[in-house]
């Protein structure tokens, strides 16, 4: 989108520098205040609320530094190889009698009235970030991650239509971007229905109040691999499962490397889409898999293949209940790298109910999972529609 462009110092005032005051030693003092840090950023350019920290700050400086709704708040100071410094966040509270300042890691940029539009500021700031605009301005010091914040604030041009265009660019983005919440928060929901479920049909898996029949783990599946040498000898590409492709707490695959037999690493265990696989490496990250494909993958995977008195979407559910996750982060040796000792994963007591209800809440888990499967297709399509536009109000 073609646009003159402003540089960002004409369009702000005079930036307002945070404020760490002192810890409060008296709680009646009147000079408590509320204060943003940036622990309180998110990467959405909202402000995260739950975890506001109060500190003693004396009147005069409130008057001076406080928030007003619009204020957008620079990280200045801080940042991760993550998530670089130069996070933005946009206030949004409008009661003069709520007090909130932020603090010394941190700059409020104010705009000037009917210059720009806060909300078009604060994403054409977000975009920025995104596409490293400001990464140029970075001063690493002492493996601290410092912004220049007068110089990103000299040589950043913003993208100025008429105001009324901005107010449409916001409304736009805005409900595109509210839109995408609440079809997060859908999917969210179909995996809170298939635990609500389980526990409705089956109880919970650790103290089994309904009773059912026990038998330990190792004795209702095993714990081989399948055997690797045809993959040392295949000529197409072979898929290969690490840990850190796989998200936390879902079991989804986050990506899948394919290698030759040539990178075959030396310590391997295989599969195929009957097993479920369980990370034995840090158990509380709760990395369990339900495999839809053959394939290897590193042998801090401990390889499940259940017998046909178990499903293995129950299986699965058990083994990421709660419980039996809160159960078994005790059962691991090693403080830096902890890791599920075999002999107690092996003895864990596994309930059984009857087959036929095991396959009954597998079907409503698959069905569950088509509809969620739908919800995630529309999220990536918004997802994608909200960053074309982007590109095009703001490159």
């Amino acid at each position: 989108m073609e646009n003159r462009k402003v540089q960002l110092a004409e369009l702000i005032e005079t930036p307002i520098t945070g404020e760490w005051g002192n810890e409060i030693t008296d709680v009646n003092n009147q000079h408590i205040v509320k204060v943003i840090r940036t622990t309180n950023f998110t990467n959405n350019g909202e402000i995260d609320y739950s975890d506001i920290t109060l500190r003693d700050i004396e009147y005069t400086k409130c008057e001076k530094k406080k928030l007003k709704y619009g204020d957008i708040i620079l990280e200045k100071s801080g940042g991760t190889d993550l998530n670089p410094v130069g996070r933005v966040v946009f206030f949004d509270k409008n009661d003069p009698n709520d007090v909130y300042l932020t603090n010394n890691f941190t700059t409020t940029l104010r705009v000037k009235d009917n210059k720009i539009n806060s909300r078009f500021l604060l994403l054409f700031l977000l975009y920025n970030y995104k596409y490293k605009g400001v990464h140029k301005f970075y001063n690493k010091t002492t493996g601290i991650q410092n912004l220049q914040v007068s110089n990103l604030i000299k040589n950043t041009y913003v993208p100025l239509p008429e105001i009324k265009i901005q107010s449409a660019i916001v409304e736009i983005l805005d409900k595109i971007k509210n839109m995408i919440k609440k079809r997060e928060k859908q999917i969210l929901l179909f995996d809170e229905l298939v635990k609500s479920r389980f526990i409705e049909m089956f109880g919970d898996p650790i103290r089994n109040e309904k009773g059912w029949e026990q038998k330990f783990l190792e004795k209702i599946s095993s714990f081989e691999s399948k055997n690797i040498t045809k993959y040392l000898k295949c000529n197409d590409l072979i898929w290969l499962l690490n840990l850190e492709d796989i998200e936390q707490n879902t079991g989804k695959i986050i990506k899948k490397k394919m290698i030759t037999k040539f990178e075959i690493p030396t310590s391997i265990i295989a599969f195929d889409e009957n097993y479920v696989l369980y990370s034995k490496l840090r158990p509380y990250l709760n990395k369990v898999v339900l495999p839809l494909e053959e394939g290897i993958g590193t042998s801090e995977l401990i390889p499940i293949l259940p017998r046909n008195e178990v499903n293995r979407i129950y299986l699965f559910n058990v083994l990421t209940s709660e419980s039996v996750l809160k159960f078994l982060k005790m059962k691991v040796s090693g403080a830096k790298m902890p890791r599920i000792i075999m002999s107690d994963f092996k003895k864990l007591k596994i309930s059984l109910p009857e087959i036929k209800l095991q396959n009954e809440f597998a079907e409503f888990v698959e069905k569950t999972n088509k509809l969620k499967f739908e919800a995630e297709k529309s999220l990536k399509e918004m997802e994608n529609l909200y960053e074309s536009l982007m590109q095009k109000f703001f490159k």
